[in-house]
């Protein structure tokens, strides 16, 4: 069997956050949260994360606090090793799944953590050269694009393709660079041109 790599020594996954000493305190999910990083024991972090993953936290919505773990999990998923990485991998999908109730707007904040989660599993996927999972997130991806509204669209497009590419490109996966890049070019533009798209966005350059 393939011995299992530590993920910090392939590429430093682990992101502190300078916060959480005043967050944790004022949210019974932040707090689970931010206690995570001080667990140095890998098999007690391993069954926490999963606690957390499948039990939830009291008076929040589970999908929320899955998506919210998995985000947190993943740069500490190396400690662990590759095994316990991957199967966080796995459940990435139903994660991204996370929508507004019916008729409710999308809430403001949740393109930013499905790009940033998706950044970061595809960071792990790439780190254990694990190009099956690399190409389902890339594919995750587009079809989270296509389910979007313009603004949330574009703001997924600039935390996720650049990683997405690096991905691609770190695992040789050149066929599946040319595909992504012409589904991305189809979703950017989706019938308008390039000129239109800066023109209409030309006072807010973040977006484009």
């Amino acid at each position: 069997a393939q011995r299992e790599r530590d993920g910090r020594d392939i590429e430093p996954q682990e992101r502190l956050d300078p916060y959480a000493y005043w967050t944790k305190n004022q949210d019974s999910l932040k707090k689970e949260l931010a206690d995570l990083n001080a667990i140095k024991e890998p098999a007690k972090l391993a069954e926490r994360i999963r606690k957390l993953h499948r039990d939830g936290v009291q008076g929040k919505p589970t999908k929320e606090v899955q998506l919210l773990v998995l985000h947190e999990a993943l740069p500490l998923a190396g400690r662990v090793g590759e095994s316990f990485a991957i199967e966080l991998l796995q459940v990435v999908p139903a994660a991204l799944a996370l929508g507004p109730a019916t008729n409710a707007p999308e809430p403001a904040d949740l393109p930013r953590k499905q790009g940033e989660l998706l950044e970061r599993a595809l960071q792990v996927a790439g780190n254990y050269d694990r190009g099956d999972q690399v190409k389902k997130l890339v594919d995750e991806f587009s079809e989270l694009l296509h389910s979007k509204a313009e603004e949330p669209r574009f703001k997924l497009i600039n935390i996720v393709a650049g990683q997405c590419l690096r991905s691609l490109k770190k695992l040789g996966l050149r066929d599946e660079m040319d595909r992504f890049l012409a589904r991305l070019r189809t979703e950017v533009l989706r019938g308008a041109t390039t000129a239109e798209l800066k023109k209409k966005y030309a006072s807010k350059p973040e977006m484009w």
